[in-house]
């Protein structure tokens, strides 16, 4: 029988590596080489970073697929989480979103690790995703995972997104955290948004 208590502890590890990698969707990649690049057109991506993030993410929560020459990476945390969702009862909509099902997971380790006959395999793909994620976040730095990210109020926020080509309102991130699609720490009477996790919000809302 899995331990509830590890498998919690293995998805908090999960959701912070997600969240790591959601921070890095506004950062634009590091210079590695001088030379003087050709000119690339066609459409180009509006995130920073290129959108190498946004496909590790979509790489791990997806089914892999055997043509993909990524097939290594332990895919396929989306259908796992909701297999186990069934068999614990629950409910709740989910989307394709690392963060928030290793969050769910780890809000619900107790009864998945008790009632779900895969939990094993949950947690060895959570184990497996953790460092698949960790060493492609090296690999791009060069260096240790980014540190907390600041908190802001609505206002900022959409500034910050205005500036992305984004475009949502405060009212509009207040009904998402009323939804539990972001989380909010209060602060000065004032709620306090993560820049990457409103910006990964409205972003899944558009596609």
């Amino acid at each position: 029988m899995t331990d509830p208590f590890e498998l919690k502890r293995a998805a908090i590890r999960l959701r912070d590596q997600y969240r790591a990698l959601n921070e890095l969707k506004m950062t634009p990649p590091r210079s590695t080489t001088a030379r003087k690049m050709k000119p690339t057109f066609g459409p180009q991506s509006c995130i920073p970073d290129g959108d190498w993030a946004l496909n590790i993410e979509l790489l791990l929560v997806d089914e892999g697929d055997d043509d993909n020459s990524n097939h290594e990476a332990p895919s396929g945390l989306f259908n796992m989480v909701v297999d186990a969702q069934r068999y614990i009862h629950n409910k709740t909509i989910q989307n394709k979103d690392g963060h928030r099902l290793a969050n769910f997971v780890a809000l619900h380790s107790g009864a998945i690790a008790n009632q779900f006959p895969a939990a094993d395999d949950l947690l060895e793909l959570i184990i497996e995703q953790t460092a698949y994620i960790a060493r492609h976040i090296e690999k791009r730095v060069g260096a240790p995972l980014p540190r907390a990210e600041a908190r802001h109020n609505s206002t900022v926020i959409c500034a910050l997104l205005a500036q992305q080509g984004v475009s949502v309102t405060p009212d509009l991130l207040r009904k998402w955290a009323e939804r539990g699609k972001l989380t909010v720490a209060h602060r000065d009477g004032r709620n306090g948004y993560l820049l990457s996790e409103v910006f990964s919000v409205a972003l899944s809302s558009t596609r």
